[in-house]
């Protein structure tokens, strides 16, 4: 399965020749590997993955960002 990632940095999309959208990122975007479903259950996890609940519907409204599985705190 595969791994999703959030990634924030400057704004600037643009599309390749088939028209898929292409993210362009300059030397300094932040890159964090969300943490799966199962990791979620993790009490370690849990904390992160409730704020992360709370906060990526927001940023999706203002950004586009690759849906991953719905982590559950």
């Amino acid at each position: 399965m595969g791994k999703t990632y959030l990634i924030m940095g400057k704004d600037g999309t643009t599309t390749d020749t088939h028209g898929q959208m292409q993210y362009l990122l300059d030397s300094s975007p932040w890159v964090e590997q969300l943490p799966s479903e199962s990791q979620c259950q993790a009490s370690r996890k849990r904390f992160q993955c409730k704020d992360l609940n709370t906060f990526l519907p927001s940023t999706r409204q203002m950004a586009a960002l690759s849906e991953g599985p719905q982590m559950k705190p």
